[in-house]
């Protein structure tokens, strides 16, 4: 008689991973019964038989409590994946280079003093203030500058006074565009001098001569081209009616001249600006020369503007002094500029104005003493530019 081969299967769990381990029990079976007896037989095949069992129940055991432990272990994994982490202490921030501050100053276009200026002064900022970084753009002068500020597209801008006093009081074409509150004046900079630059057989002796002749007036909604429509105003004529009009900046400017399609144009900038130069070194063109009487007739009609000579020999072929006008130029900000900044544009301005006078030539005109001129009475002081001006005895 045979007992049958007991076999067990069971699982083990071994490293998070199920196995399946089989348990085979030798044959209780005897090939010889004569050598035992029949009581013998099944008292050693139950012995071997209850061995197997309890064999079993081991394993079984074995296998409940490591399922037990395995459950009882994913359990507390699920608690504590659910449950919240200590709190680790804060870690020290890494030191290093401090973030700049980046902003943008507005200029005008390149054939002007504005560009190559906002260019130094950039220049001398970034040098000067480690914690800055100012980017100096063209833009189409002062209109766009404006514009610009009131739209938050830059926080610093070349301007001329009058327009300013435009801007922010709301008048002249800012009674449609509205008032521009939250502009700031910082400090002034150059005159910025009327030039009235004539072919010389146009036969253009004075204002009242412009009358029908094709001129560049400026670029469309520019400072120039405001200066054009109020020289003219004053003399009760219509820059848009009475000029055949181009209204270009000045690199196309000078080209048109060049090329004989205009009798005349209006260039604004500083004494010894490039475009002025390159126009006047063409061969066959002047300076118009106002006289008293149109100086006083402007300047009572439009009190942004003041007296101004030209130094004869300034120009090419120009061997006498030429009267104009001017107004002033100035560094405009918006009011949300840190105070700290504004105070350390200013001070660092003046403190190298020696180098930016060596690179610009318009900036020999310059003086911290006329360091609000174009902006008392014109457009508020940002408060950083008042502490300096207060610090060094300027403002009291």
């Amino acid at each position: 008689m045979e007992v049958p081969n007991i076999t067990v299967a069971f699982y083990v769990l071994t490293n998070g991973n199920v196995k399946a381990k089989m348990v085979q029990s030798s044959n209780v079976t005897s090939h010889h019964p004569r050598q035992c007896g029949t009581t013998n037989y099944w008292k050693k095949g139950l012995g071997r038989v209850r061995s197997v069992r309890s064999l079993v129940r081991a394993i079984g055991l074995v296998l409940i409590l490591g399922l037990l432990s395995a459950c009882s272990s994913s359990s507390g994994s699920k608690q504590s994946s659910s449950a919240p982490e200590p709190q680790k202490a804060p870690e020290v921030a890494q030191t290093g280079p401090k973030a700049k501050t980046k902003l943008t100053l507005a200029t005008a276009t390149q054939g002007g003093v504005f560009w190559p200026m906002g260019q130094e002064m950039a220049s001398i900022w970034n040098q000067a203030i480690p914690e800055v970084e100012v980017t100096a753009i063209t833009t189409g002068g002062t209109a766009e500058n404006i514009q610009k500020l009131g739209f938050k597209e830059v926080e610093l801008g070349f301007a001329v006074s009058g327009v300013v006093f435009y801007a922010a009081t709301g008048a002249g074409d800012y009674k449609t565009l509205g008032k521009q509150e939250s502009l700031r004046g910082v400090l002034a900079l150059h005159p910025n001098v009327v030039h009235m630059v004539v072919r010389s057989s146009a036969g253009i002796k004075s204002l009242k001569d412009l009358k029908g002749k094709a001129w560049a007036p400026g670029a469309r909604g520019s400072a120039t081209e405001v200066n054009t429509r109020e020289l003219m105003g004053a003399f009760s004529m219509d820059s848009g009616a009475d000029l055949k009009a181009f209204y270009l900046g000045y690199d196309e400017t000078v080209e048109n001249m060049k090329a004989g399609k205009v009798d005349g144009a209006t260039l604004a900038a500083g004494i010894g600006g490039k475009a002025v130069k390159d126009a006047l070194t063409l061969g066959g063109w002047n300076l118009l020369s106002l006289t008293q009487a149109e100086v006083d007739a402007i300047v009572k009609q439009y009190p942004a503007y003041f007296p101004v000579t030209i130094p004869a020999n300034t120009y090419t072929g120009q061997t006498t002094p030429v009267l104009s006008v001017a107004q002033a130029s100035i560094l405009v900000a918006r009011a949300d500029v840190s105070a700290d900044l504004v105070y350390s544009f200013t001070k660092a301005f003046y403190e190298k104005l020696p180098a930016l006078t060596e690179k610009v030539s318009a900036a020999k005109d310059i003086s911290r003493d006329n360091g609000l001129k174009g902006i008392t009475g014109v457009v508020p002081l940002h408060p950083g530019a008042e502490k300096y001006f207060k610090e060094v005895g300027v403002l009291k």
